[in-house]
């Protein structure tokens, strides 16, 4: 390519003055983005080099023609000079006399392009104030411009075809004058103006559409990129009316489909996206590539020329971020297959980048080497190499982190370069640079340096508003800080260093949205969040441990709001909040920094400039989270409430067991089984428990752990459920000794957060001579947020209303069921298949009862729980999201009950707490309909003496059991798989 320019100059000095003239300005411009590279028909492929640009200016600049000669000739004869080119600065003399020039001249468009391209040139050289005098120059001479200016293009030959239009070229220099006003004003933390030069941009490429689709194209992703930069979810929507106009259009569309299903954390749409966009591509010119295996893609791709390759970058770019989306997703990490897969995705972005693609192939060299690093130790040179010399500080500090995080050889090379880095002005990164040196320092590593403590406090310093792009490196400087604290004995210090290492792990969490990104973040946090557990038992922290397994139940919360967002059944206004929710914490200022695209300029080095960009997004950025939450709380209730960050610091037991109506002694036991992959264990499974609890004498507290006994090291079967009658490891001594004084008569208020451990059936544990059932009125919880959430938003039932019943008649239990609800209840509607219930959803009827008496079934992970109803049909629990339900739900059949998937958050319940329930009478797994049915008769008529479905459930059980003491006692399967969930405002 480069030759075939070299030649296309050699003929063009060749020609008589005029030509010459036209073809060294046709030569200089196809450098420019104001025109599309040649295809070949009368020009060279591709573009000139920038050695060849600067060769031709130098040609146009001894022409000396005319003044618009002069003044193109001073542009192209410096074209791209870096910053660290000796001639840099009479480059910059000798733009400022080619503006001198451009300013004389009646042509304002020609002015505005130089000034655009000026601006562009200073902004890629880290003058950012320099460059927004220039473009807003620019601009001025854009808005002055007249039908009869015709821009850079007069003298040109081939460039536009035959006959230049004038209209087209001021869209094209109008875009690209607008273009340059949107990078200058990005680092000046002008977010409004920035929004402006985006919105304008587009307004002037529209009416290029048909012969450049592309700028507009790229103005809609310019706009899509901010937003999702500021954290929101762009609208695609002026994209996808036109994406059928053009392949580009359609290329760029799937392309934003990709990077959308990216910032909301849905790496398997993200995935999806990008191959969609790969095969749409190949179908344009490798019809028989489409779907196939990227080694034979890779093979096809080895065989083209260089300025063929280079004419398929959009290839490489998909293939670079399907191997992205492999690593982020956690799958390239946990899966081999995965992993050989994300490194020929690579394998095929090098093959089409060699020869020209030079960042492209660093990031993609990059890539490669931390996936092989475990295998093959050599590849640190490599890294260390991208680290010392790649021209962008994002990809070095990205290379040094990683580098050092996973190597285990080249120890004291990799110190070195820290050092050296450091002490560099790479402005935010150092951050990253000195958690990176204190983690590989810390103490108890070979590398122990007492300076890594300094190192942590420093990174705080540095990032006082703990930026979400900076979770990793706070809390491995916490957990830095907390190990310096213990070495000193300084207990305080110690404390306060694992709070703030929990707090940078929970969120990290809580972004975690596939099953592979959360075995990842388990792997490498588990130390931490035991090790804080740990902690709290042995300083009896009653707050540590509760905020510690609050992170731990928050496990999964990321994974099951995309699954809500991405089903189809899902209210359009839930999902949306649920987008949001799961969007809100990923982003900060940071990102307003760094572009999308793997070739897009990112990190450009001004830092000043990066630093106003990410100060004005930090605000926005955090009203949006806060708006976010409140939204997913609304609309998703607990659910909601879990995804706030800072709803950790309120789920505290000590005020939760103030809020809880005073009726008896109450006790709240929180459970957390080290089977959990995010805890584990080191010395044989632990069983930490948290008992809070409020009597005569105030407020009490215990933090301890005991041994997990090996029958509850994990979930029975759904058809084998365990029957475990022994509290002596599940109960702290305090809670047993209050159960032993309690009586059926005077029964204590017992509320489990059994995390890990759902399936036990509480109220067949045995205490002393009495079970669990008789002495105590017990409801299970999810989480302390949800029972916070319960107690603050549950409002006063209707004193009268409608009730819902399913599957009334089909079977003789639940005849039995049905009939009891008349007796007690004003009203019953029977809706018997999934439309009916549709449409009594969306009336105006108000419930006060929910009924669901059907049959059910199982599932491995919950949100495929069944209910079938009597027309046949089926409902998962999934689907059950797009209802909305009264605070009361009654689900007694088989299998309503909370999963384990994660820790706690699917099925049934899950889908009718996130959609209005408070309270849900609920099974473990399977149940018997007659039995059941015989209970809940008496449960619906102590319901309607007393409006507490809590202590009716009790009594009805009790008052079954007592018909046929001697039979009905020992027969748990019938009676202990009935649960209240929730409940805790009761």
């Amino acid at each position: 390519m480069a030759d075939a320019w070299a030649q296309h100059l050699e003929e063009i000095l060749q020609l008589d003055p005029a030509a010459r003239r036209a073809g060294l300005i046709e030569l200089c411009v196809s450098a420019d983005n104001t025109v599309l590279p040649s295809s070949g028909s009368r020009r060279p492929p591709s573009r000139p080099a920038s050695e060849l640009v600067r060769l031709a200016g130098a040609d146009l600049l001894a022409e000396g023609f005319s003044d618009r000669t002069v003044a193109l000739g001073l542009v192209f004869a410096h074209w791209k000079r870096e910053r660290s080119d000796p001639l840099d600065a009479e480059h910059w003399e000798f733009v400022d006399r080619a503006r001198a020039i451009a300013a004389r001249g009646a042509d304002r468009l020609f002015e505005s392009w130089l000034l655009a391209t000026g601006s562009s040139q200073l902004h890629n050289t880290q003058r950012s104030g320099e460059a927004l005098e220039f473009a807003e120059a620019a601009l001025r001479a854009l808005r002055a411009t007249g039908p009869e200016d015709i821009g850079p293009f007069v003298d040109a030959r081939t460039l536009l075809g035959d006959q230049v239009d004038p209209e087209m070229v001021r869209s094209v220099v109008g875009y690209y004058t607008w273009s340059a006003v949107r990078k200058a004003r990005r680092y000046t933390g002008d977010l409004d103006g920035w929004r402006e030069a985006i919105e304008e941009g587009a307004a002037v490429s529209l009416p290029a559409l048909e012969y450049r689709p592309s700028l507009y194209a790229a103005a809609l992703k310019a706009s899509y990129d901010l937003q999702r930069s500021l954290g929101t979810q762009p609208d695609l929507s002026s994209l996808d009316n036109i994406r059928h106009r053009s392949p580009s259009l359609e290329s760029s569309y799937l392309a934003q489909v990709a990077y959308n299903a990216e910032a909301r954390g849905d790496r398997a749409g993200a995935l999806e996206g990008h191959r969609a966009r790969l095969d749409f591509l190949l179908g344009q010119r490798y019809a028989d590539l489409v779907g196939a295996t990227p080694e034979t893609i890779a093979a096809r791709m080895a065989e083209l020329s260089l300025p063929e390759r280079r004419h398929e970058n959009s290839i490489a770019n998909s293939s670079y971020e399907m191997a992205v989306n492999l690593m982020e997703s956690g799958r390239a990490w946990t899966n081999s297959h995965d992993r050989a897969v994300a490194l020929s995705w690579l394998s095929l972005s090098t093959t089409l980048w060699s020869g020209w693609g030079t960042n492209g192939l660093r990031a993609a060299n990059y890539r490669r080497s931390i996936l092989r690093i475990a295998e093959d130790p050599t590849v640190v040179a490599d890294l260390l190499e991208i680290a010392r010399f790649a021209p962008r500080p994002g990809l070095r500090i990205n290379a040094m982190c990683r580098t050092a995080e996973m190597s285990t050889t080249h120890r004291e090379e990799v110190i070195a370069q820290l050092d050296s880095m450091i002490n560099e002005p790479l402005g935010a990164g150092r951050a990253r640079l000195l958690a990176t040196r204190a983690w590989i320092t810390r103490p108890g590593t070979e590398s122990y340096d007492r300076r890594s403590t300094e190192d942590a406090n420093e990174v705080f310093t540095l990032l006082p508003s703990k930026p979400a792009g900076s979770l990793e490196y706070l809390a491995k400087a916490a957990h830095v800080l907390a190990a310096g604290a213990e070495l000193d004995g300084d207990v305080a210090a110690q404390r306060g260093a694992i709070r703030e290492g929990l707090m940078a792990v929970g969120r990290m969490i809580l972004n975690a949205t596939t099953p592979e990104q959360r075995i990842y973040l388990a792997g490498i946090w588990s130390p931490t969040i035991r090790a804080a557990l740990d902690f709290a038992e042995r300083y009896a922290d009653a707050d540590l441990a509760d905020l510690t397994a609050e992170i731990v139940r928050r496990d999964g919360i990321g994974t099951l709001l995309a699954g809500v967002a991405a089903n189809p059944l899902t209210p359009t206004e839930s999902a949306e909040a649920a987008a949001g929710a799961n969007s809100a914490d990923r982003k900060d200022g940071e990102a307003l920094t760094s572009g999308t695209e793997t070739t897009a300029p990112s990190d450009d080095g001004d830092e000043e400039g990066n630093r106003r960009a990410r100060d004005a997004g930090d605000d926005l950025i955090g009203e949006q989270n806060v708006a976010a939450y409140e939204a997913a709380e609304k609309l998703l209730g607990p659910l909601g409430s879990l995804v706030d960050p800072g709803s950790l610091y309120a789920a505290r037991a000590a005020a939760l067991v103030g809020m809880i109506p005073n009726t008896k002694p109450v006790f709240v036991l929180q459970l957390l089984p080290s089977t959990i992959p995010l805890i584990t264990s080191l010395n044989g499974p632990r069983l930490y428990r948290r008992l809070t609890w409020r009597d005569s004498d105030g407020a009490h507290e215990i933090v301890d752990s005991v041994d997990l006994p090996a029958g509850l090291i994990g979930e029975p079967r759904p058809d084998d459920l365990r029957i475990w009658t022994d509290p002596a490891a599940l109960f702290p001594p305090p809670l047993t000794e209050a159960l032993l004084r309690s009586t059926p008569q005077s029964p204590l208020r017992l509320l489990v957060i059994p995390t890990g451990l759902f399936h036990i059936q509480f109220d067949c544990l045995w205490i002393g001579a009495h079970t669990l059932l008789e002495v105590a009125l017990t409801s299970i919880h999810t989480s302390l947020t949800a029972v916070q959430h319960a107690l603050s938003t549950t409002s006063d039932a209707p004193a009268a209303g409608s009730m819902a019943v399913f599957d009334t008649e089909r079977l003789p239990a639940t005849k039995r069921e049905h009939q009891a609800l008349k007796k007690y209840f004003p009203e019953v509607l029977d809706p018997t298949d999934i439309p009916g219930l549709r449409a009594l959803n969306n009336s105006d009827r108000t419930l006060i009862l929910f009924a669901f008496g059907v049959h059910g079934t199982d599932d491995d992970k919950g949100w495929g729980q069944l209910k079938q109803f009597p027309d046949g049909t089926w409902m998962s629990a999934a689907e059950a999201l797009t209802f909305r339900y009264p605070e009361l739900c009654v689900l007694a059949s088989c299998y309503s009950r909370v999963r384990i998937e994660g820790v706690g958050h699917a099925g049934f319940p899950t889908a009718m707490f996130a959609r209005g329930a408070r309270t849900i009478i609920g099974s473990i797994g399977k149940l018997y309909d007659t039995d059941t049915s015989h209970i809940l008769k008496l449960f619906y008529a102590e319901l309607a003496a007393t409006g507490n479905p809590v202590a009716a459930l009790r009594s009805a059980r009790l008052e079954w059991i007592a018909q046929e003491p001697h039979s009905r006692r020992d027969a748990y399967e019938t009676w202990g798989r009935l649960v209240v969930y929730g409940g805790a405002h009761y």
